[in-house]
């Protein structure tokens, strides 16, 4: 992946972000992201393993 991210290193640019599609395909990675954390998550607590990691 070599996308640029031209909007973070001068702000006045960011739409050059927007107009690449660069903010979709960021903000779709987060959503995936989210969603294993979220499973995740939901794991842990089913098998009431705590902070320590022991269940």
């Amino acid at each position: 992946m070599d996308s640029r991210v031209v909007g973070s290193y001068i702000q006045a640019l960011r739409w050059v972000d927007r107009l690449s599609g660069l903010d979709e395909k960021v903000d779709a990675i987060v959503k995936q992201f989210d969603e294993f954390l979220e499973i995740v998550i939901d794991e842990h607590v089913k098998k009431g393993v705590g902070l320590s990691g022991e269940a």
